[in-house]
């Protein structure tokens, strides 16, 4: 069930940043096109917060306060979502709890950087395009 909700967390955070992107013509960047972690002061969240559209930017439901680990493919026991773009593209993460969870879209399919390491298991993305 936490698995589904973390999917359905993933789908509100992007469609927050597709509103935000019709409105600016960008997504919100992060630095260096680096990970962050989305703990509740990131710059998603500021952003997405700041112009209404979506607040609040939801956390993991098992999330308990900053791993202080950004990268997706990293702690994969540490439950949070993970955000980076450059502006013009984003991806955006989740740790599942079942590895079958990430089976429709795991972060190895994409350029996350996490391939060849075990980690496409249990880590599921959202991007665009």
């Amino acid at each position: 069930a936490r698995d589904s909700q973390r999917k359905a967390n993933l789908t509100k955070i992007q469609t927050a940043l597709e509103l935000y992107f019709a409105d600016t013509r960008n997504y919100p960047a992060t630095a260096s096109d680096d990970w962050e972690e989305i703990d509740g002061t990131s710059a998603i969240e500021t952003a997405l917060e700041g112009g209404g559209y979506l607040d609040p930017v939801p956390l993991d439901p098992q999330y308990s306060g900053s791993t202080g680990n950004a990268d997706p493919c990293d702690n994969t026991t540490d439950y949070r979502y993970n955000y980076r773009s450059d502006g013009s593209t984003y991806e955006v993460t989740a740790i599942m709890e079942v590895p079958t969870s990430s089976d429709d879209n795991p972060c190895t399919a994409a350029n996350t950087g996490c391939s060849p390491i075990n980690t496409g298991d249990v880590c599921f993305i959202g991007q665009n395009p």
